[in-house]
């Protein structure tokens, strides 16, 4: 944020190429995030290959589509969340079967995937209609309320999950 500030302010360039590979990293730490969580070996292969296939993805899509320096790539955006939602869910999924955790919400991983459940949801469709309607002043307010809301909000969860004492 510091970084976009600084580029977009001060030197008043476009921060679009910062943006676009912000939404390959995020996948991919991601990835290894739920990969690390998830207990099931299969859900494990299959995100090694996931964030490939969505890392291939990416490219041909920003650079078919010319997307990569001059505007948002809100394809790859708009996967990249749907992806992240379904990881999401199954990591509910794998801990609500979990005889081994009584309180999910006990557990700091839990307020972490909240946290992108909830953010995740609020900006999908801004997501979406963010590559043509950037443009326009008031969607661009409204997109910066929508998305600033819900990127505090995901990281005050994402604090309590730092701060609770985890119990078995």
């Amino acid at each position: 944020e510091l970084i976009n500030y600084y580029i977009v302010d001060v030197k008043k360039n476009d921060t679009y190429v910062f943006f676009n590979f912000f939404t390959l990293l995020e996948f991919i730490f991601l990835s290894f995030f739920f990969r690390s969580q998830f207990k099931n070996n299969i859900a494990q292969i299959f995100i090694k290959y996931l964030w490939l296939i969505f890392s291939i993805y990416f490219f041909l899509d920003v650079f078919i589509s010319k997307t990569l320096f001059n505007s948002f790539a809100s394809r790859p955006a708009t996967v990249e969340s749907l992806l992240i939602l379904i990881l999401s869910l199954y990591y509910l999924f794998e801990q609500i079967n979990n005889t081994d955790t009584i309180f999910i919400y006990s557990k700091k991983t839990f307020w972490v995937v909240v946290s992108l459940i909830i953010y995740i949801s609020g900006t999908f469709f801004l997501f979406i209609f963010a590559q043509k309607m950037l443009n326009d002043p008031i969607f661009l307010n409204q997109y910066t309320l929508m998305n600033s809301i819900l990127y505090i909000t995901r990281n005050i969860l994402i604090s309590i999950g730092l701060v609770i004492k985890e119990t078995n």
